[in-house]
């Protein structure tokens, strides 16, 4: 049955490998690091797509973001270091919305960290969630609200409210929004979602509090 929905869903809307090319493409253009790809596989159905997965090579000491900051951010490293990934973080997110790409699942899953001249780069996976724009379209409010939520909630619960405030207030675009009811808001869509990472040991899931 789950290979005859994605057949009857192809006839109406891209697959998620087409859509994912795609997303891959636009972020190439925009300079926006993600891994390079490797092809389109394609599973033919009565001369139709009936699935298709994006083939992409991994990229060399790249670590998930949640795995990242359990293994190399978090407690005993300083308050300092954390903040200075948070600021490399912000301005990788902020070219990411300014850009016109829409991610609708920024976990800290599906973003990559790569160590590079001794600061952070990041890449995006999981394309088949971007949704892209003009580059010149505002950003919306719903926007951050769906980015800095699925951001809010997958973080590892040891970097503190403090730091997560400074994240915001590193990202010039957000100066428009009242802070407070922006935290407010990415609070109670947080608290809907739980918190959710992986770490080494597998997945954790805890509640928001």
């Amino acid at each position: 049955w789950m290979g005859v929905r994605s057949f009857l869903k192809g006839l109406v809307k891209r697959h998620p490998g087409e859509r994912s090319l795609l997303a891959a493409q636009s972020l190439e253009r925009r300079s926006i690091l993600t891994p390079e790809i490797l092809g389109l596989v394609v599973r033919p159905c009565c001369g139709l797509t009936a699935e298709s997965w994006l083939v992409a090579e991994d990229i060399e000491g790249a670590v998930e973001m949640d795995r990242y900051l359990l293994r190399h951010l978090a407690p005993p490293r300083t308050r300092g270091d954390r903040q200075a990934f948070c600021a490399a973080f912000a301005e990788s997110l902020r070219r990411l919305l300014v850009g016109g790409i829409r991610h609708r699942d920024l976990k800290t899953c599906n973003i990559l960290v790569i160590e590079k001249d001794g600061g952070w780069q990041f890449a995006f996976i999981d394309l088949d969630y971007v949704q892209i724009v003009e580059e010149s379209a505002p950003i919306a409010r719903a926007d951050w609200l769906q980015a800095l939520s699925h951001l809010n909630s997958s973080i590892p619960k040891f970097v503190s409210w403090t730091e997560r405030l400074r994240f915001l207030d590193a990202i010039p675009e957000l100066a428009g929004h009242d802070r407070r009811e922006l935290v407010i808001d990415v609070q109670r869509i947080s608290r809907g979602r739980g918190r959710v990472y992986i770490s080494d040991d597998g997945p954790i899931e805890l509640d928001f509090v």
